[in-house]
């Protein structure tokens, strides 16, 4: 059973349906944090293939499990809500563009660039190994842990 930790959502920016507000949970078993896409399914319908291609979407995130790709937990539906929680790994570090925007001129330091360099490569080597290509890769979609993981 996931639990919110914090009240208000954060709103995505991307007006995709796909694209949720996210909060942030912890499981009251395991304690694992969590953060949970909450995607509006009767929004999703009004957009023509949309919910074939979220289930495509989640199927394929089902099978990724690898250190630099964000882990799918669970997904879970309330129907009397209409609403589809997506359960993924929290990072909370905040985005690579975040931390680029944070630093002065807006400018990595090489050896840090050159070490997320390599991560990202590894994720994505990771994802073509399984068939699978990203299409929209972007500092902003590259999320960095408190512990320095992309």
């Amino acid at each position: 059973v996931w639990v919110w930790v914090r009240a208000r959502a954060r709103a995505n920016p991307n007006p995709n349906p796909n694209h949720g507000k996210v909060k942030e949970a912890v499981d009251s078993q395991t304690l694992r944090r969590g953060a949970i896409k909450i995607v509006n399914l009767r929004q999703l319908r009004k957009v023509r293939s949309a919910e074939e291609n979220l289930k495509h979407e989640l199927a394929i995130h089902r099978r990724l499990k690898q250190a630099n790709v964000v882990e799918l937990i669970e997904e879970f539906r309330v129907a009397e809500k209409e609403k589809l929680y997506v359960v993924l790994e929290l990072v909370n570090g905040g985005s690579l563009q975040q931390l680029a925007d944070s630093r002065p001129e807006h400018i990595l330091p090489e050896a840090l660039a050159a070490r997320f360099t390599r991560m990202l490569f590894t994720g994505l080597a990771y994802c073509h190994s399984k068939g699978i290509v990203h299409r929209d890769i972007k500092p902003s979609n590259l999320m960095v842990s408190v512990d320095g993981i992309l």
